[in-house]
């Protein structure tokens, strides 16, 4: 994924998941990485930092063209072999860089707690552009993640709601605030992932 000159917002859905699959090839061929030259096998030794199922891990976007030059890894960062040289702090400067994603622990907050994800202009008609990454460099896609497989999407837009406490609103005489239960009703109260049972493990959207 390269991260374009103009603001974006990514989503990660299944940010925490992924599948035994994904996890035996990476435990197999990703390498603690110790120097900088790609080409020397001692530059690499040991194990990579473990990857569990439940545990979010850093995706890191391409924010550059990646040239065999630039002596970078797939599994560079501090969430897999450790080499962090070759991530960049903006993503101008760079090749691979620690992009902040929007992802479903973010989306089970509510009021002013949950990042803004997109802004829309008033009395406006504002155009959104949607692409769904299918085959991304996360450590969920392998070689074998869409044998077989069908791809299903699914997706709506829904208006965050904020509630009276969440920026000390005073009741007016008369007013009708939420109750529980339209709290409890609200598709972002006490929100959940769904189970990964359709797809391969979290990151972008893949070929479940």
């Amino acid at each position: 994924m390269v991260v374009l000159k103009r603001p974006a917002q990514i989503w990660e859905p299944n940010d925490r998941y992924h599948v035994q699959n994904a996890i035996n090839w990476y435990s197999t061929s990703c390498l603690k990485r110790t120097g900088a030259d790609l080409t020397q096998a001692t530059s690499f030794g040991g194990a990579c930092k473990t990857l569990t199922d439940g545990t979010y891990v850093q995706t890191n976007a391409i924010s550059g063209v990646i040239d065999y030059t630039d002596q970078v890894d797939v599994y560079d960062g501090a969430d897999y072999n450790g080499y962090t040289a070759s991530i960049s702090a903006t993503p101008a400067t760079g090749k691979l860089y620690a992009y902040d994603y929007f992802t479903d622990q973010e989306k089970s907050l509510t009021g002013v707690n949950r990042p803004t994800f997109i802004t829309l202009a008033p009395n406006s008609i504002t155009k959104v552009r949607i692409y769904v990454w299918l085959e991304g460099q996360d450590v969920d896609n392998y070689d074998f993640a869409s044998l077989g497989k069908k791809i299903s999407v699914a997706f709506g837009l829904t208006k965050e709601r904020f509630f009276d406490e969440d920026i000390n609103y005073v009741n007016p005489e008369g007013a009708e605030l939420p109750t529980d239960v339209q709290r409890e009703e609200h598709p972002a109260y006490d929100y959940e992932a769904p189970a990964n049972n359709n797809n391969n493990g979290g990151g972008e959207p893949q070929t479940p």
